[in-house]
């Protein structure tokens, strides 16, 4: 009897998107050591998810919003800064959410709202984004064929499939020593940070991710002439992050989040504070694909 030659194609399926905001609540604190509020300056905001989980109708997000207050004290007029982190929590519920399902997301702060409660605390209130799609690992029995004793009369298409092989999450740490300019008077004090993680390039070899790229810092300072001023760092990072199943021809996409920056002010050979210690964390997801073209009935 002719036969049917049949194969197995596994693929990803889209399981849903969504596009979600909501509210997160927090009080900062002046702490007891730190002068009162006069004025605020600014308040400036940073998100990134720490956990997802997965369930049967559910997806819950765990993260954080840090919170940078930058403000005048009330005791000398001086500018002074702090910094808050708040947990929230979040969750999108839907019957048609797979628990079978990954899940890749993005968080973004859209819009932040500070109120002075008194000389010691701000109350802040912050509307959070996240998008997020889901994804389903499929497989299907297709025919291809048949022998040509049978008679079978096909109309071919051209497909691209695209397969998750894998996916994992590292944390990578970088560090750089930046040096106050000699025409420039010493820090006295830190007051901001700002940091972009810019991915340069991704390498894939057997069972690893390399992944490497740039953290653009810019340092905000008063020094002891009470003066405003800036510097600026550029941090190179290069690790890897195992995901097994990986081989060089796939390809992969990546995530970063900043999840932690220390700015600690040093003094250089003369005894004077020229010298910023720059320590920042990021948190890398790597998503592994697989991509193939195939001809099927």
């Amino acid at each position: 009897m002719p036969q049917v030659y049949k194969d197995i194609l596994e693929f990803d399926v889209v399981a849903g998107s969504y596009n979600t905001e909501f509210l997160v609540e927090g009080d900062i604190i002046v702490p007891e050591n730190d002068p009162d509020i006069l004025t605020i300056l600014a308040v400036n905001p940073r998100s990134y998810i720490e956990e997802v989980f997965v369930t049967s109708g559910k997806v819950q997000f765990e993260g954080k919003l840090n919170l940078e207050l930058i403000y005048i004290s009330e005791k000398d007029g001086e500018i002074e800064s702090i910094e808050k982190e708040v947990d929230y929590s979040h969750s999108i519920e839907d019957e048609a959410i797979d628990k079978r399902s990954r899940c890749l997301a993005r968080v973004s702060v859209e819009n932040i709202d500070y109120r002075l409660v008194n000389s010691r605390k701000v109350n802040v209130k912050a509307v959070v984004r996240i998008q997020s799609r889901l994804l389903v690992s499929d497989k299907r029995e297709v025919v291809i064929g048949g022998e040509e004793a049978l008679a079978l009369q096909t109309l071919k298409k051209r497909v691209k499939l695209v397969h998750t092989v894998g996916q994992n999450t590292g944390e990578v740490f970088v560090k750089e020593k930046v040096k106050v300019g000699e025409e420039d008077r010493p820090i006295k004090k830190v007051i901001k940070k700002e940091v972009k993680v810019v991915p340069e390039e991704v390498k894939l070899s057997e069972n690893k991710v390399i992944v490497q790229g740039k953290v653009q810092c810019r340092i905000l300072y008063v020094s002891e002439e009470n003066e405003v001023k800036s510097l600026e760092a550029t941090l190179n990072y290069a690790n890897f992050i195992d995901v097994p199943g990986t081989l060089s021809y796939m390809k992969a996409n990546t995530y970063e989040d900043v999840i932690n920056v220390d700015v600690t002010v040093t003094q250089d050979e003369k005894g004077e504070n020229r010298l910023v210690d720059v320590e920042v964390t990021l948190k890398v997801r790597v998503e592994v694909l697989e991509e193939e073209e195939r001809e099927i009935p």
